[in-house]
C-alpha cells in the first residue's frame, strides 16, 4: 500500500470558536486504514521529519499492521523503547 498524510492547520479540536472550522472531504477505499494522530507521537523524537517518518515506517510495519491493538503498536514503534514526554493519541480506523 501507501501512506498519504492528511494534515490540517488550525486550533485543537475543542479549542476553537465555533467558527473556525476546517472541513476535509476523502474518499476511503476499502481495505484502507485511517491513523489520526497527535503532535505529541511526531515531536517526541524532537525532529519533526524525523517522527513522521516513524510513523511511516510503523505503518509499513508487518508486526505493526498485524497486531492486535494496532495503535500501542504504532506507539511503541516510534518511541522505540523511550518513555513519552508528551501526551499522545492513536486513533486506527480500518475499512473493510
Amino acid at each position: 500500500g501507501r501512506v498519504e498524510e492528511l494534515a490540517c492547520q488550525g486550533t485543537l479540536l475543542g479549542l476553537r470558536p465555533d467558527d473556525e472550522c476546517e472541513t476535509k472531504t476523502i474518499t476511503v477505499a476499502p481495505g484502507s486504514t485511517i491513523v489520526f494522530i497527535t503532535d505529541g507521537l511526531l515531536e517526541e523524537t524532537r525532529d519533526l521529519d524525523e517522527g513522521l517518518r516513524r510513523v511511516i515506517a510503523a505503518m509499513g510495519d508487518e508486526n505493526v499492521r498485524s497486531a492486535k491493538n494496532a495503535a500501542h503498536a504504532i506507539v511503541e514503534f516510534v518511541l522505540a523503547g523511550q518513555t513519552a514526554s508528551d501526551d499522545i493519541a492513536v486513533l486506527v480506523a480500518e475499512f473493510g
